[in-house]
């Protein structure tokens, strides 16, 4: 039988291993997010991404609905892009939506206010996928993998460049990896 002693210092290098990876972590999260936050106005309001105008002129003519009856109206639905003028619109409602009742709340709606403040829900969303991907590295292998994909992830230049636009794919990319987690985890019980 082992004595106390030898049991917790047995213990000490996992404890600080943790402590060294939770600060790692906390320190990629806040690195990623600077990434992604600073300079947000980096056009200066000039809309230089098509999709993006795209986007925010859409933003400006959508009006939040009163109830869900009027949502799920399609024909008449103040929400529904079709209804004002914009039947071509391919990107998906759900991010579309999430920036629009957000910009209500904050009184952020105008033209060049919603863009931005779409880019910054952008970015949110890419740090959370960045933990997210440190979640699943630390599912399917160990703590060291899941920092080091959550690093890579936060440092790749594709990924910040692609987030510095405001558009639904990455909430996309954050829903489907959520997912997958999921699935993951119900499909597995002897790991929960």
């Amino acid at each position: 039988m082992m004595d106390s002693s030898n049991q917790s210092a047995g213990q000490q290098p996992k404890h600080w291993q943790n402590i060294v990876v939770f600060i790692a972590l906390i320190l990629t999260l806040v690195a990623g997010a600077s990434f992604r936050l600073v300079g947000v106005n980096w056009d200066e309001n000039q809309h230089m991404h098509p999709d993006e105008r795209f986007l925010s002129l859409v933003w400006n003519v959508i009006v939040p609905v009163d109830n869900l009856g009027d949502y799920f109206n399609t024909e008449t639905s103040t929400l529904n892009p079709a209804n004002q003028g914009y039947g071509f619109f391919v990107y998906g409602t759900l991010p579309l939506f999430m920036v629009r009742y957000l910009g209500q709340a904050l009184g952020q709606t105008g033209y060049d206010t919603i863009t931005l403040l779409g880019r910054q829900v952008s970015a949110i969303f890419d740090v959370m996928t960045v933990l997210l991907v440190f979640a699943i590295g630390l599912r399917l292998a160990n703590k060291w993998v899941g920092l080091l994909g959550a690093a890579f992830l936060c440092l790749c230049s594709a990924a910040d460049s692609t987030f510095a636009f405001c558009h639904s794919g990455y909430r996309h990319q954050h829903l489907c990896l959520s997912r997958n987690m999921g699935c993951h985890l119900g499909l597995d019980p002897k790991r929960t």
